[in-house]
């Protein structure tokens, strides 16, 4: 098995007495929108919302890449009537299981994720950044590329604080001091977010009392 399908939370579709896993890769992503005509990435294809022609269309690729023959007049005919609400329930699931997940803190966004309204822009910064072949891509589903730009990000954040604190030690010890230390995160190129700190939390008490700040909660 390969490593997608070990990583993504697996999801089946039942029919006709036989079940089949849903993987929404980068490979059947552009193939479902090359047949239905849409723009995934501009929000054209409502997933909730699907027709019947639509959910045949996505059940296809989807099943053909897992490795079944159905025809998609098939699969219409084997989901029938009755099990179309059941079928569009699996396809939400699997759906959800391999798109990016939102960001928990305010203000943080992948690079991947920033601008990118053509999938020639989103295969070209994962391309550049995450380094991947185009195999490599193709079967991975967007969470997977997700969570490799965000080990890169953490990683060049590193690096960045590092010379960041230089800069920032330079300015406050080489010539005159100002009353306000320079930060040691100010020249960071690609700074952390600044988490919300809830009231009452140890966080706020620390902030208050300045054991881990300047005595101001922000």
């Amino acid at each position: 098995m390969d490593i997608t399908r070990l990583l993504t939370r697996r999801v089946e579709v039942r029919l006709g007495g036989e079940r089949w896993p849903l993987l929404f890769t980068h490979r059947v992503l552009l193939d479902i929108e090359d047949r239905l005509g849409v723009s995934i990435l501009n929000g054209e294809l409502d997933i909730v919302r699907l027709s019947a022609k639509g959910l045949r269309t996505i059940l296809f690729v989807a099943l053909s890449s897992s490795g079944a023959t159905y025809s998609p007049e098939e699969i219409g005919n084997r989901v029938g009537l009755h099990g179309i609400a059941v079928a569009r329930q699996s396809v939400i699931e699997a759906w959800v299981a391999a798109m990016p997940v939102k960001d928990e803190v305010v203000g943080d966004k992948d690079h991947a994720e920033v601008k990118a309204r053509t999938w020639m822009e989103v295969w070209g910064n994962n391309r550049q950044y995450l380094h991947l072949t185009n195999a490599e891509w193709l079967d991975m589903t967007p969470r997977m590329c997700q969570s490799l730009d965000r080990a890169r990000r953490e990683e060049f954040r590193r690096w960045d604080l590092m010379a960041s604190r230089i800069s920032s030690t330079v300015a406050n010890y080489a010539g005159k001091q100002s009353a306000k230390p320079v930060p040691g995160d100010a020249f960071m190129l690609d700074p952390w977010p600044r988490k919300e700190i809830t009231p009452g939390s140890a966080e706020y008490w620390d902030k208050l009392l300045g054991f881990g700040g300047n005595g101001k909660v922000n």
